[in-house]
């Protein structure tokens, strides 16, 4: 069987890894014949290799969404140290710390602050959500399946349009997380509702901050983060914090002269 195979094989001394240098032939062409105009097939091998070498000419634009974040980001950032919010920026979804199914992440939506599982990470590709095992960035996700753990106290979460303080500790800049309990950080959770999971389905855009798998234990009614991750959620929950994450986009300035008569000349049209 070895040797019909060897037998229907074609030798061939090309190598199947993908080299990107300048072909010896080209090379040596020049040396010989200087002066001999360069062809067509030689200049697009030399344009190649020289594009490939220095990579991408423009780098990838942010989106408006991006850039309202990094300013969000960049303004919490101000109010809360860097080590109890580490990858604020990235949301915390990197190359080190992926998203992937099973992972905990922290959403905010109009109404609440809540704990979600990550079930399944959807991304928009051509013209279509598709499923993604890992995500090694949040830029570009469209929606994640989550399964919803909602605070047992709500006296550490700042709700929107709600003035009371969400720690006996706001005011205080300096405050540090690691010297508390974690248990006084973050309430337990709890995932049911008369005997029936909660679930979403949330836009990626709500993502605050991803937490890992690892981030809770405990049954389900009853889930309780762990010390790390119990800063995180404490820290996201501030008053302070919470006013900063709303995102304010700007307003457009609405010729009301000019809306009056397109809608008169509308209502006149027949």
């Amino acid at each position: 069987m070895i040797a019909l195979r060897q037998e229907h094989q074609s030798g061939t001394s090309t190598h199947s890894e993908r080299i990107v240098q300048l072909d010896p032939k080209f090379a040596l062409s020049r040396v010989e014949k200087p002066d001999v105009p360069m062809s067509i097939r030689e200049a697009s091998h030399i344009l190649r290799v020289a594009q490939e070498l220095a990579g991408s000419p423009t780098k990838r634009l942010k989106s408006a969404r991006e850039q309202r974040w990094q300013e969000v980001a960049r303004k919490v950032q101000g109010v809360v140290k860097e080590q109890d919010l580490p990858n604020l920026s990235s949301k915390n979804v990197t190359a080190i710390h992926p998203l992937r199914p099973g992972s905990y992440v922290i959403m905010k939506n109009k109404k609440r602050t809540y704990l979600g599982e990550v079930l399944d990470i959807y991304k928009k590709m051509n013209h279509r959500h598709g499923s993604l095992d890992v995500a090694t960035s949040a830029v570009g996700l469209s929606y994640l399946s989550l399964r919803v753990y909602l605070p047992l106290s709500t006296s550490g979460v700042q709700s929107e349009g709600s003035t009371e303080a969400a720690s006996p500790d706001e005011d205080e800049d300096d405050y540090d997380y690691h010297d508390t309990d974690a248990a006084s950080l973050a309430p337990p959770f709890s995932c049911r509702s008369y005997h029936a999971d909660i679930h979403a389905h949330a836009p990626a855009e709500q993502l605050l901050y991803h937490l890992g798998a690892n981030a809770a234990s405990g049954p389900p009614q009853s889930l309780v983060l762990k010390p790390f991750a119990a800063i995180r959620w404490s820290a996201l929950t501030k008053k302070k914090v919470q006013e900063k994450l709303y995102i304010r986009l700007p307003a457009r300035i609405v010729d009301t002269a000019s809306a009056a008569t397109s809608i008169e000349a509308f209502a006149a049209d027949p």
